[in-house]
């Protein structure tokens, strides 16, 4: 019974550790495709501070969603 109790938690911790992976995986990735499109644009000198590209990403997606 114990190890039958054992290997269903070892399972839960598994699934919990691999949706955080795929969740940090996926962070990463937005984070540096919408940052390659900041530092790609032409005629940009200065730097964008952490909030603007923090509102630009909700602005990304909610410009979509408006016809």
């Amino acid at each position: 019974m114990a190890s039958e109790a054992s290997g269903t938690d070892i399972l839960a911790l598994l699934n919990e550790a691999m949706a955080r992976e795929l969740q940090v995986s996926i962070q990463y990735m937005l984070q540096h495709a919408i940052g390659a499109g900041h530092t790609s644009a032409a005629g940009r000198k200065m730097p964008i501070a952490a909030p603007d590209r923090f509102v630009a990403s909700h602005r990304m997606y909610c410009r979509r969603a408006r016809p």
